[in-house]
């Protein structure tokens, strides 16, 4: 995978997950208006019905007004029929509303119930309604948490795997070209993994390779030839051993070292040019008239 299109794969992953957050949000509240929109529409006219035609039933008689309010509000609740037990009562209300209109007062009594438990139907639902609205908000509140959950996981191991394949080989780069401008010619790219980028950068190593390798006729030819023999001998002791200057700069050192070099690099050379080796050397033995020490590295540092 090239580092571009690595980078907007992570992009992407990290995107999708907000966007399929949001959608969740949209569907729930697309849900919930609905239900709501059922407790005002369907129950509320019924309960509105009702109320009418107990209005019709104020006088002792009912005038030719009355009459029509209460039979046009009757067919109303008919035609709004929303609960299974309403026919029944919308039933009864018919069989017995002439009477109760002309004054009957067992009529006016039983009417004025009928009435009374269509209001308490369509009450109940409404409230049953709201309990449904409650419960679907509740559960939608959860949902888009654990979308919140997944979607802050989905960027993290987004971040995670662009940091690896794509921030850390270029960190890594930057630290050796750093190293090579401080004149330390021993560092190499360190950095392991199976993306492009850190497979293309890998190969800086090949080429420090070559720029420290010898020519022939060139000036230092053999001092280069010379370090590369002293750190071929270091190698073959198979232990972590550098052949350091006074000033701290690194003239070899073994593979072994190498490795700790590439660790520890920064703390170790700041410990090579203050001469304080105790916490991070086994042994040391001065060359050359005291110009180069032979470090042997311990295994950890005190």
């Amino acid at each position: 995978m090239t580092r571009g299109r690595a980078i907007r794969t992570f992009f992407a992953i990290g995107l999708a997950a907000h966007v399929i957050t949001v959608l969740a949000a949209i569907a729930l509240l697309a849900r919930m208006s609905p239900a709501i929109g059922q407790i005002l529409d369907a129950n509320e006219r019924s309960v509105h019905e009702a109320e009418r035609m107990l209005a019709a039933l104020t006088r002792p008689v009912a005038s030719p007004e009355d009459r029509a309010t209460y039979f046009d509000a009757l067919g109303a609740a008919e035609q709004n029929v929303t609960e299974g037990e309403e026919p029944e009562v919308l039933a009864r209300l018919r069989a017995a509303g002439d009477d109760a209109l002309d004054g009957d007062v067992d009529a006016r009594v039983a009417v004025v119930r009928d009435l009374l438990r269509l209001s308490e139907i369509n009450r109940t639902a409404m409230r049953g309604a709201d309990a449904r609205a409650l419960r679907l908000g509740l559960a939608g509140r959860w949902a888009l948490a654990l979308l919140g959950v997944i979607g802050i996981f989905a960027s993290a191991w987004a971040l995670r795997r662009a940091q690896h394949q794509v921030l850390d080989p270029v960190e890594e780069l930057v630290a050796v070209l750093d190293a090579r401008a401080r004149g330390d010619r021993h560092r190499r790219y360190s950095q392991t993994g199976s993306s492009a980028l850190a497979s293309a950068l890998a190969r800086i190593d090949e080429l420090l390779d070559a720029l420290d390798a010898p020519r022939p006729g060139e000036a230092g030819a053999g001092a280069r030839a010379l370090s590369a023999a002293v750190a071929h001998l270091l190698d073959a002791t198979g232990r972590p051993i550098l052949l350091a200057a006074s000033d701290g700069r690194v003239v070899a050192a073994s593979v072994a070292a190498l490795d700790r070099l590439a660790a520890d690099g920064a703390q170790l050379r700041a410990a090579l040019r203050a001469g304080a080796l105790e916490p991070w050397a086994e042994a040391v033995e001065l060359v050359g008239d005291g110009e180069l020490r032979v470090v042997t590295l311990r295994a950890e540092p005190l």
